[in-house]
């Protein structure tokens, strides 16, 4: 393992001061990430510029994202929702925290080596990730929302890790800044330089005007039309193996009376004790061609390389998880949960760079034989396209107001881990392998997510190589 050291911090604030500060309300889908976490990734480089140039451009680009130097809190009346104030200044936004760092070997001795299947579990994530605490480690404390640390190799290499609060920005979000920031970079310009010329928008209000129902209405409306998703509770939900007090009503919340119970979590479905190793597995385009070939035949258009991919990944894991010998349950329902964005899924759609979370995550439930079955990977390819169909305009809409009348919209997790869970999400299309500070794109793109058994995490590989990159934790 490298030994790395960190040689300055430093808050970041736009360059361009705000002429006056501002209070806005983020959207539903970001309140109800407040239990996420974080967002993150790693990037590797080869070589890259200095860090005080990267700390100035820093600085130039966050005058396209002002709202993340700002302070995240809970909204006054209603701690469900949560608020960015921002614009004030230096002396009283949190500002973005900035870290430089050291190792002591060179960057190659990271980067993974040839073959399809590269084991990770020994990648010193941990040690590359800024470990500053972020906004929601407290929400009354006035704490940055995004931290990103630069550690520098022996070899001149160089990773760059993004950490930041998950109601502010999605995988797609992030990218857009990790390119927008590069861009600035590379220009060597006072101004920052967006990196398709499209501006980052910032209007959390355009979600929640889509919501159907009554969104101010006190009583849940029963008209609004559900969709396949998850509500496990964990304030209901027993013999947590690991309890904490994300498993108890937040102090905000006591006085309030609480929304209706949601579904017990199956504790008894997950062993956090079981060790959990992180693979990443490469799909040559060619080898991709094969299975959708193999699988609906070259005439079936309606199903795409993703959803076939989906579904091989789905089969092989629920097979894996069979006990040899063992017969599986023919009643029991095993779950994909699948991260949707929505940003084209509602009406009107967002701008393809709204600045948020706006991600739903689709249950998408199956029987052991309907999963594991062997040759029946075109029918779970077009049960997956279906169940994700389902998430049209009208029904999103619905599920909006829904959350949006809900006292505390992030008490709900939509997705668990264990033996009948499989959590997948897709970075397909955020192009972080573009993300150029001005030597060439990284090496290798590191996806960051809880070691959890069952997490699953699909994009396109580095160009020249892998179509499609999967990273998982099983």
């Amino acid at each position: 393992m490298p030994a790395i050291r960190t040689l300055s911090q430093a808050r970041v604030h736009p360059a361009t001061p705000s002429e006056r500060p501002q209070t806005v309300l983020l959207s539903i889908l970001d309140a109800t990430h407040v239990a996420t976490g974080t967002a993150a990734t790693i990037l590797l480089y080869d070589a890259a510029p200095s860090t005080l140039a990267l700390h100035t451009s820093l600085a130039h680009t966050l005058d396209l994202y002002p709202q993340w130097a700002g302070r995240l809190h809970r909204q006054p009346g209603r701690p469900g929702r949560v608020m960015l104030t921002f614009g004030a200044g230096a002396d009283t936004d949190p500002g973005v925290a900035y870290l430089a760092a050291a190792a002591d070997n060179p960057i190659r001795e990271l980067l993974p080596g040839p073959g399809r299947v590269r084991d990770l579990s020994h990648f010193p994530e941990k040690d590359l990730l800024p470990e500053c605490a972020l906004s929601l480690t407290d929400l009354n404390a006035s704490l940055p929302n995004l931290a990103i640390k630069v550690t520098t190799f022996t070899d001149g290499g160089v990773a760059i890790a993004f950490r930041i609060a998950h109601p502010l920005a999605d995988a797609v979000c992030l990218a857009g800044f990790a390119l927008d920031w590069a861009a600035t970079t590379r220009s060597a310009c006072q101004y920052p330089t967006p990196y398709l010329g499209d501006w980052p928008v910032f209007d959390p209000r355009c979600l929640d005007t889509c919501a159907a129902g009554n969104p101010n209405g006190d009583i849940p409306d029963g008209r609004l039309n559900p969709l396949p998703t998850h509500e496990y509770d964990p304030w209901i939900s027993e013999n947590c193996p690991v309890p904490g007090k994300w498993t108890q009503p937040p102090e905000e919340f006591q006085s309030l009376a609480l929304d209706p119970p949601g579904r017990q979590i199956p504790w008894e479905d997950w062993d956090p004790a079981a060790p959990v190793s992180q693979t990443v597995v490469h799909f040559p385009e060619m080898a991709l061609r094969r299975l959708r070939d193999e699988v609906v035949g070259v005439s079936d258009s309606m199903l795409s390389y993703h959803d076939v991919l989906l579904a091989h990944l789905w089969n092989c894991v629920a097979r894996a998880r069979v006990t040899d010998g063992q017969e599986p349950d023919l009643n029991e329902i095993i779950y994909l949960t699948y991260a949707l964005g929505i940003r084209k899924r509602v009406h009107p759609a967002l701008p393809e760079r709204s600045m948020g979370s706006p991600t739903i995550s689709a249950a998408i439930p199956g029987s052991p034989s309907q999963v594991c079955g062997g040759g029946e990977l075109a029918h779970l390819a077009k049960h997956i396209r279906a169940m994700v169909k389902e998430f049209t305009p009208g029904r999103v809409a619905g599920y909006l107001g829904m959350k949006m009348q809900q006292q505390c919209p992030h008490r709900y997790w939509p997705a668990f881990m264990g033996r009948r869970h499989l959590m997948a999400t897709s970075w397909v299309g955020t192009r972080l392998y573009e993300v150029d500070f001005g030597n060439g794109g990284p090496g290798f793109v590191k996806a960051v997510f809880a070691r959890v058994d069952g997490i699953m995490q699909l994009m396109e590989g580095r160009p020249g190589g892998a179509m499609r990159e999967l990273w998982g934790g099983f």
